[in-house]
């Protein structure tokens, strides 16, 4: 039977939902409970100018906290906001900017505004269990076309294969796109790591066992992820000395033997991370280390000869929510820094990257 779009998408969503609703909803009553009021002039101008110098049928990409503003204010359309983060689009877009691969960001920015979540609804209609079709997806949207056509079923025929393109590809060339990062986004990054790193497979299983699961129980809903994601604030240069940059993190760097230690309030625990990044040519070069090693790594950066650095899970530190946000897009391809508002009195950071759809179909997979 052909595939029916209106049969297959709310089986598709309920299965996704099931496995994941709980601890989206969860997360976002958590972060409803401590969010704090973040507009100010800082967002109202950036929002004004995004309105002004992006087209009307643009789309911008972000967290949902701020998603009414864009509505409303810079009058773009958002796939999620303070009414939707419940959808399965918040688990995409949770999971694109926690990618390191720029192709699976862009990827699945380009599925989301051509279908929203169908493609895995395709899937789950054409049988695949839902953990495989959301992998499934998952590599193809990183792929061109081309490059897509050869990670489907060899069963499918030409047709199938357009119809699941189109939904993870579109039909025509992509709309305009920007994505939106801001400060808050990254001093509160957990929730949507935590979303993005959901574990569908052991979310299934207890589905399978349970017909539920306890949404109200936090260590419950943290055993079905992969883990946190542990983040310290960028940190300050405090000093250079004999043994070489020390910031108030407790990194410290060593630019001449490229070693790194973490001095933690007590001495005894002083050791190493588990690696060290830092861009060197327009590329994030990490150095691993060995031996006695801590579980977050360090982030070194550098803006007009001042130092800076981040001490945090390795994952993050390749991520693209970190390489747009503190290491300014450098080394990215379909990613363009597009605007940027500061306000050093509020902290208020806003910065815009415009996706550049042609460079991400010429660029070849890694």
């Amino acid at each position: 039977a052909r595939w029916s779009a209106a049969a297959a998408r709310p089986l598709a969503l309920a299965l996704l939902l099931g496995v994941s609703l709980p601890f989206i909803a969860y997360s976002a009553g958590e972060g409803g409970g401590r969010v704090r009021l973040i507009m100010n002039d800082t967002w109202h101008d950036g929002l004004k100018e995004i309105r002004e110098k992006t087209p009307e049928d643009a789309t911008v990409y972000s967290w949902w906290p701020p998603g009414h503003f864009i509505t409303s204010l810079a009058e773009r359309r958002v796939v999620i906001d303070g009414g939707s983060q419940h959808r399965p689009q918040s688990y995409w877009v949770a999971r694109a900017f926690l990618a390191a691969d720029e192709r699976e960001a862009a990827g699945i920015f380009r599925m989301l505004g051509a279908s929203g979540n169908d493609a895995v609804a395709y899937l789950v209609s054409k049988g695949f269990e839902l953990p495989e079709a959301i992998d499934r997806t998952g590599s193809v949207v990183a792929a061109s076309r081309d490059e897509a056509r050869t990670l489907l079923p060899e069963s499918w025929s030409d047709t199938e294969d357009e119809e699941f393109l189109n939904l993870t590809h579109g039909k025509k060339p992509p709309q305009p796109a920007y994505v939106l990062l801001y400060n808050d986004l990254i001093r509160q990054n957990l929730a949507m790591s935590l979303v993005a790193r959901w574990d569908f497979r052991k979310a299934k299983k207890v589905m399978d066992r349970r017909g539920y699961i306890p949404g109200d129980d936090l260590d419950y809903l943290l055993s079905m992820t992969e883990g946190i994601l542990n983040y310290t604030p960028e940190a300050s240069l405090s000093r250079k000395g004999e043994e070489g940059m020390v910031f108030t993190n407790g990194l410290v760097f060593n630019p001449e033997t490229m070693e790194a230690r973490i001095d933690f309030p007590n001495p005894s625990l002083g050791r190493k991370p588990a690696s060290l990044f830092w861009m060197s040519d327009g590329k994030l070069v990490e150095k691993s280390f060995t031996g006695e090693t801590a579980r977050e790594s360090a982030l070194l950066m550098e803006r007009s000869g001042e130092y800076t650095s981040v001490i945090a899970a390795p994952e993050l530190a390749r991520s693209m929510l970190f390489r747009m946000y503190y290491l300014d897009g450098i080394g990215l391809l379909a990613f363009r820094p597009f605007l940027e508002h500061r306000d050093p009195d509020t902290g208020t950071v806003l910065r815009v990257y415009e996706i550049d759809w042609d460079a991400l179909e010429g660029s070849p997979t890694p």
